[in-house]
């Protein structure tokens, strides 16, 4: 897992823009390339936002993005697994490295919304070891 840079645009751009990926989120709304760059332009410069992308070395291809918005101690997170990807254990990949990255920064504890239909982020933040809250229509994890 590494820094997400500005060249990264393109697979980003891609996974945000996936259906089953946008239903997932609070805006569902297809974002215009445009928008896109913006923000990842803006993420990339705040020192409060880190965004990462995680690649599996031995199949030679990036599997997902996760991004950490830091406020003080805690940081909420949010997770993309490469939709031909998805189903293989990557997700839980990424948090568990995300854990270290994340006390690196001095993150104590971690927050994810998640809507109470989607099943497979429950599984990936539970099978993390994540504690889940849930409160329909979405779950708090808090790690």
């Amino acid at each position: 897992m590494r820094p997400a840079t500005l060249g990264d645009w393109a697979r980003l751009f891609h996974w945000r823009n996936d259906p089953d990926t946008r239903a997932a989120f609070k805006n569902s709304d297809a974002v215009t390339l445009g928008e896109h760059c913006a923000w990842l332009k803006k993420t990339i410069d705040d020192k409060h936002a880190k965004v990462f992308v995680a690649r599996d070395t031995q199949i030679g291809e990036y599997v997902g993005t996760v991004r950490l918005d830091v406020k003080g101690k805690s940081a909420d997170v949010s997770l993309t697994v490469e939709p031909r990807l998805r189903g293989k254990g990557y997700g839980k990949q990424i948090l568990d490295r995300l854990d270290v990255e994340a006390r690196a920064l001095g993150v104590q504890r971690l927050r994810a919304e998640i809507r109470y239909s989607n099943a497979a982020s429950l599984r990936v933040f539970s099978a993390a070891g994540k504690h889940i809250l849930c409160e329909k229509p979405m779950c708090i994890r808090l790690a």
